[in-house]
């Protein structure tokens, strides 16, 4: 099977690496991040993401260590 080796994707040209391994809703997320607070609702709008792929997008992101969630679930840029 080759291909199928656990090796990382090489780098896209053009694409900061931190951004090359998140996927197409982190990706649409943080995007309309910043080090501004911004609710789930208003990112929903920004992304164009329903909320429930917003909020599932902010938790792998928070994981990553690309956002952090401050009071009354507004989000913001950490990179």
């Amino acid at each position: 099977f080759d291909g199928l080796a656990d090796e990382p994707p090489p780098p896209q040209p053009g694409i900061e690496p931190i951004l090359a391994g998140l996927g197409a809703d982190e990706r649409a997320v943080y995007d309309h991040l910043s080090k501004e607070p911004a609710g789930v609702d208003a990112l929903a709008q920004r992304s164009g993401l329903p909320v429930h792929k917003v909020v599932a997008a902010l938790t792998l992101l928070e994981l990553k260590g690309h956002a952090r969630q401050l009071a009354g679930r507004h989000y913001t840029r950490l990179r």
